[in-house]
């Protein structure tokens, strides 16, 4: 994800925090993750997802991995 947000932004963390915030890109990465990770932390996920969308909700995608136990997947651009 940060490769892709270098071509738009030279601040890509900022770009990625902000998407991280939305209710709907949490529950869609918590639904990959349960389905294809055998190590995710589900109830990491809920705490997560109760707050993702609220005005005061931050997640970094640093916190996210290490919380939920969340894989680190490549892709080639």
């Amino acid at each position: 994800m940060e490769k892709t947000t270098k071509f738009k932004t030279s601040e890509p963390n900022a770009v990625i925090a902000n998407w991280l915030r939305n209710r709907n890109t949490i529950e869609s990465l918590g639904i990959w993750e349960t389905l294809y990770n055998p190590n995710f932390k589900p109830l990491e996920f809920e705490e997560f997802r109760k707050e993702a969308g609220l005005n005061a909700f931050t997640l970094s995608s640093q916190r996210w991995i290490e919380a939920t136990n969340a894989g680190t997947y490549e892709c080639e651009l």
